[in-house]
């Protein structure tokens, strides 16, 4: 059971597309939000215009506790496009309907990435609507913080539900 008092982070659905006013409503209110933002070209006219717009629809990550965010949802109209995410019951075991919760050491590590620099990352469809296969390896690189300039390869699968399988992460040996 999921404690109504503890801090956390919450993954939250926003209907309608209203992510960047519950994000304006979160932020008047002081209640720490992260919405993961990207730079969008478009053009209008002869002009090519770049616009910041959400990265991942409909999502908006919330770090307050759950008592207070319920509280938020029942009496402020700013908060009403809020919903909970709910884990399904994937096996006899587990109970339908548990709320979602990212705890903070991964949520600290998301921010790392989908916080820097927009040019650093890319943020990768489900490989269903890429036309990939049922299984398929991607490859990322990145610095390593170090003295000597050797890089890390990430390694990420995705499933046969689009979704991303855990990476392993491999140094290059530095002589």
């Amino acid at each position: 059971m999921l404690n109504q008092d503890q801090v956390q982070w919450f993954p939250m659905r926003v209907t309608y597309g209203r992510q960047l006013s519950v994000k304006a409503f979160l932020d008047d209110e002081g209640v720490e939000n992260f919405l993961p933002m990207k730079t969008q070209l478009s053009k209008q006219g002869h002009h090519i215009v770049r616009k910041r717009v959400p990265a991942l629809s409909n999502l908006i990550f919330v770090r307050t506790t759950m008592r207070h965010l319920t509280h938020l949802k029942q009496t402020r109209t700013g908060a009403e496009p809020l919903r909970y995410m709910v884990r399904r019951a994937l096996h006899p075991d587990q109970a339908p309907g548990e709320v979602i919760v990212v705890p903070d050491r991964q949520m600290a590590n998301f921010l790392l990435v989908a916080a820097g620099p927009e040019d650093e990352f890319t943020y990768l469809e489900p490989a269903t609507s890429r036309g990939a296969s049922r299984s398929c390896r991607v490859r990322s690189k990145a610095s390593r913080a170090s003295s000597s300039a050797s890089t890390a390869t990430s390694k990420w699968w995705w499933n046969s539900k689009g979704s991303v399988a855990s990476p392993s992460i491999s140094y290059p040996k530095t002589s």
